[in-house]
């Protein structure tokens, strides 16, 4: 009875021992795996990491050519932006002087009619004609 009890508790110590091995291979294997996976992931994440560094750079070249632009055009406008400025300034006095011009001939052929007909004496159109702007 005693070598069946044996047999029983060695076959199961057997057991246990195969399954302890069995365990521990597992555990070797899944760890090589995984180191592998790891290193596969990292070198997946380097290849994204440089293109994303060029992408990177291809935005930094590509907002600098567009800066560049923005002040050629910025420039362009500006100063199409004075010339036109300085050609409406010009018309505007033209105009003011034409319209002086237009109202001083007016007011002296006015005074010159009042003068004439006796309703204005000639010191008050003196007065008149050396207040118009010339």
């Amino acid at each position: 009875m005693e070598s069946v009890l044996n047999l029983i508790v060695n076959a199961e110590n057997v057991r246990m021992l195969v399954t302890l091995a069995f365990v521990c291979c597992a555990y070797v294997l899944m760890r090589s795996q995984m180191k592998d996976m790891v290193h596969s992931i990292n070198k997946r994440i380097d290849g994204i990491d440089r293109r994303i560094d060029g992408v990177e750079v291809s935005i930094k070249e590509q907002s600098v050519a567009l800066n560049g632009r923005i002040d050629e055009l910025s420039a362009a406008f500006n100063g199409r932006i004075n010339e036109l400025s300085v050609a409406l300034n010009g018309r505007i006095d033209e105009l003011k002087y034409n319209d002086f011009a237009h109202l001083n001939s007016t007011i002296e052929a006015l005074t010159y009619a009042l003068e004439k007909n006796g309703a204005l004496q000639k010191e008050d159109k003196d007065y008149v004609d050396s207040r118009l702007a010339h």
